[in-house]
């Protein structure tokens, strides 16, 4: 119970849930509404590592918690990593497999905040709701029930000092960054040893790579100024608009096809959505956060906090919302394959 308060603190110091969190996102099955997501701690790592990883992978993943908790004045003992690592592999055997989490079927398990509740008896999740702005509902979704229901049975007082590592360890992968490049240059080596590759990023990338991680929409409202005019985007659009004339024209000189066949056809063409170089309006939840430069006594650390906080309040929001068909799922200056 005392870690569990402890939880409701590090959320609304530092946005980070490393047991139980609430989220909105859209409804799998009517997506013209927002419905509650609960989830809890997963591995770091793919379920395919903990069942087929080497040692040479395991001893590098371990090498890096121990390089971490080093940076930050934290002692963990052998002991204490073997402990974690355990609880993580068996939260992995109960995670579903890749191909099944795009699966609807799978995914889509609805629950009442009582069934949740009475999985976690130890934690007010009343409190954790209050702590990320949300209020209670009484339709939950549940994406991975398997990690979930074991995770329920991993919260418990044998398992205290184990998930107390965890917490620790949840924090410092979510901030370090933020506080001192060794926790960077740490990841780095990391990823090379478990990967086998080589080569790290540039400074400037590292910072062009954050700025868009945390500020995507003003970055891509200033690349679209740069690279893509309006003229340019009606361009575009007038070509899109183009070919969905000559598939309709098409279609409907189609022999093979059914009338009935044909209009569905076309009534899909009509509600194509059609999003061309960049949104017709941009997110400005961040107008909200406090962001100050090093020569106004901000920190990188304070700033990014700030952003994490603005972006749980915009999560808040959307409760009791429509979900905004206009949003795109992207940013401008994405590399993607969407159709």
């Amino acid at each position: 119970k005392d870690l569990a308060d402890v939880q409701t603190k590090l959320v609304e110091d530092l946005c980070t849930a490393p047991f139980t969190a609430f989220s909105i996102t859209t409804d799998f099955k009517d997506n013209t509404k927002y419905i509650m997501y609960f989830g809890t701690t997963e591995p770091y790592l793919t379920k395919d590592f903990y069942i087929n990883g080497t040692d040479a992978q395991k001893e590098s993943y371990f090498k890096y918690f121990k390089t971490v908790c080093e940076i930050a004045g934290e002692n963990i003992t052998d002991k204490q990593l073997e402990d974690f690592y355990n609880l993580e592999k068996a939260l992995a055997e109960k995670k579903l497999n890749p191909e099944e989490s795009n699966n609807i079927d799978k995914i889509y398990n609805i629950y009442t905040f009582g069934e949740i509740q009475s999985l976690f008896p130890s934690i007010d999740l009343e409190k954790v709701l209050e702590s990320l702005g949300l209020k209670k509902e009484d339709k939950i979704l549940v994406m991975d029930e398997g990690t979930v229901k074991e995770f329920a049975k991993l919260f418990a007082d044998e398992n205290l000092e184990t998930l107390k590592t965890g917490a620790k360890l949840s924090i410092l992968l979510n901030y370090g960054g933020a506080l001192n490049t060794a926790f960077i240059d740490a990841a780095n080596t990391f990823n090379q040893e478990f990967l086998g590759i080589s080569g790290t990023y540039s400074d400037e990338e590292l910072a062009a790579m954050s700025v868009a991680n945390v500020m995507p929409d003003y970055i891509g409202e200033l690349y679209a100024e740069k690279y893509f005019t309006e003229e340019a985007k009606q361009n575009v659009l007038k070509m899109v608009n183009d070919i969905v004339s000559v598939y309709k024209e098409r279609i409907n000189n189609l022999a093979w096809m059914s009338p009935e066949t044909k209009e569905k056809a076309i009534n899909k063409l009509d509600k194509m959505g059609i999003k061309i170089g960049y949104p017709d309006k941009w997110d400005t939840y961040l107008d909200s956060a406090r962001i100050n430069s090093k020569a106004d006594g901000g920190s990188y650390f304070e700033n990014i906090l700030e952003i994490a906080k603005a972006s749980v309040k915009y999560m808040s929001e959307l409760q009791g919302t429509a979900p905004d068909r206009t949003k795109w799922a992207m940013y401008p200056y994405t590399v993607n394959a969407c159709y």
